[in-house]
């Protein structure tokens, strides 16, 4: 039985090698429920798997692109192996979570 920091490892583990994946396949092959992988993420990385996800592409995505500052969108994502819906969604998380959390009024 994995402890949930081992738990949001090995799903961050997983995700760095295959972003695309979704929450029910990586607790698949972890072989624990959804429910508690999520729970795992969020306790140990106080926040959503899906964020969780976005974080992990969006660092993916950082670091091509600072290797390779001209790759067009499309590009990016064949290289992260994900789609480009996939990937608007992930900059469209980023922008308004940005680094400091999410944005607030006034």
């Amino acid at each position: 039985m994995y402890s949930y920091p081992q738990l949001a490892e090995h799903a961050r583990a997983i995700l760095t090698v295959s972003p695309s994946i979704t929450l029910d396949i990586v607790s698949r092959r972890l072989g624990v429920d959804r429910h508690t992988l999520n729970a795992a993420v969020w306790t140990v990385e106080n926040t959503s798997f899906r964020s969780f996800r976005y974080a992990i592409i969006m660092a993916k995505a950082s670091a091509m692109l600072s290797a390779e500052p001209g790759l067009s969108r499309k590009d990016l994502a064949a290289r992260l192996n994900i789609s480009p819906r996939s990937l608007a969604r992930a900059l469209a998380h980023a922008s308004s979570v940005g680094i400091n959390g999410p944005r607030t009024s006034g």
